[in-house]
């Protein structure tokens, strides 16, 4: 259900459509009918309006986009509050996201170097301004004819004088979308400006080559190809290309950092180098450029016989993009006599859990779309009576969670799970609420919290 409604008044704005949603709120196309003008209107929810921390969030996005004076940087216009609903009104840009243009194939070679030459100048002026992006991607960029807008400074970094004042990320903290993220980024440590121009280049490999660089089959695997895998050389996949802009990705990619491009600014000017020797009309799609992510493998489960509960009026939702794990949570409670909801990406569950109760919770901290950390935000809105048994579900050893997510956070998971300790978990949980020191056993698997 919509948040807004068309023809709507909010303060000197009138909303006319709906240009898209997502878990953090609406974006409308609207009149500002004092100037005259059509903008764009980003809605926060109401549940997170009511949310202090969500709340100066959103203040955040807007102080530090309207800091930025660049043209390929979307303006922020003002941010306000109409009748406890907070909005943020920026530049309207009639055109399309960069990840629908790169689908459609209805970019030419020569259009998509200029348009990443124009985002690395974009950045280069967020960086300059000690701001780092942190979710530079395709869906974060518009095009409108030859202009380039890069949107969404909602996770922005901020270092030096400019951190002053800003929400603080605690270490291990994993933001930002996984497929285009560094490999500093997905494993929570310290990042500089450096990360944008690894997630550049993942954003040119994917634009030219039809393909992103790093694969899996699951959230967790695609982790560890970041980290750990060296993509096929652009050069085979685009021998057509100067070789001189392989180089350019290349370089972008290097997983340590000291090896990329020293500043956004450097790789503007090398990529404006490439532009004359590319071709200005657009290569059609063929079966080597499939745009497609690669289809997931479930591992099948015979379907469990399902027991009388003694769990009548609980239910459990687990939340993770590996379909197999899915489906081994769902088996397990169903065996129990446990009910169970599955979500496949963080908007599937904050639906579900403005949907219903649930008294047990699994999460997987490295979804896509919004992610685990976007899910905990969720959860920490709501009050301590609402919020259930929550266990984190990851692939690293040394995940961690802050002192804040520590008080709605009951342990955590560690893949390879075990499927008898699950199944001994989900019985303590359901029956008591809480876990006991009992299962904190397994070889480093499962972490509970304790009392």
């Amino acid at each position: 259900m919509s948040i807004a409604r068309e023809n709507q008044q909010l303060g000197a704005f009138r909303l006319l459509r709906l240009l898209g949603s997502g878990g953090m709120g609406e974006v409308w196309l609207a009149e500002d009918t004092r100037l005259l003008r059509m903008v764009a209107i980003k809605i926060l929810p109401q549940e997170f309006a009511a949310n202090t921390e969500a709340r100066a969030r959103l203040v955040r996005e807007a102080q530090i986009a309207a800091r930025l004076n660049h043209p390929s940087i979307a303006t922020v216009h003002a941010i306000e509050e109409h009748a406890g609903c907070l909005y943020l009104a920026m530049e309207f840009v009639d055109g399309k996201p960069l990840g629908a243009a790169i689908r459609s194939r209805d970019l030419s070679d020569y259009d998509i170097v200029r348009i990443a030459r124009d985002i690395a100048g974009a950045l280069a002026e967020a960086h300059a301004q000690g701001i780092i992006h942190r979710d530079i991607k395709p869906d974060n960029v518009m095009i409108a004819g030859h202009r380039v807008k890069v949107l969404d400074f909602g996770i922005a970094k901020q270092t030096g004088e400019a951190a002053r004042g800003q929400f603080q990320t605690e270490a291990g903290m994993v933001i930002g979308t996984l497929e285009y993220m560094s490999p500093e980024q997905a494993l929570g440590k310290p990042i500089d400006a450096r990360t944008d121009i690894f997630s550049l280049g993942v954003m040119l490999y994917q634009a030219l080559g039809a393909t992103l660089p790093f694969h899996g089959t699951t959230g967790t695997e695609l982790l560890l190809a970041i980290c750990r895998d060296e993509p096929t050389p652009f050069a085979s996949v685009r021998p057509d290309l100067p070789k001189e802009l392989a180089t350019i990705i290349a370089r972008c990619l290097e997983k340590d950092r000291e090896r990329r491009f020293n500043s956004a600014a450097e790789l503007a000017t090398a990529l404006e180098q490439t532009l004359p020797r590319l071709t200005r009309t657009p290569l059609p799609a063929t079966p080597t450029m499939v745009l497609s992510p690669p289809e997931r493998k479930i591992v099948e489960v015979s379907e469990p016989k399902v027991v009388s509960s003694p769990y009548a009026g609980k239910r459990m939702l687990i939340a993770d993009d590996d379909a197999s794990i899915r489906r081994l949570f769902e088996t397990l409670a169903r065996r129990q006599g446990i009910e169970c909801d599955v979500a496949s990406n963080g908007p599937e569950a904050i639906a579900m859990l403005k949907e219903r109760e649930y008294a047990l919770m699994f999460l997987d901290i490295m979804m896509p779309r919004i992610d685990g950390w976007g899910v905990l935000d969720y959860v920490r809105m709501r009050s301590k009576a609402r919020i259930p048994s929550l266990f984190i579900i990851t692939a690293f050893l040394d995940q961690t969670v802050s002192a804040a997510e520590s008080e709605i956070v009951s342990g955590i998971i560690y893949k390879p799970v075990d499927a008898d300790d699950i199944a001994a978990l989900m019985r303590e949980c359901m029956r008591d609420g809480k876990a006991t020191g009992a299962l904190q056993r397994t070889r480093h698997r499962f972490i509970a919290a304790t009392g």
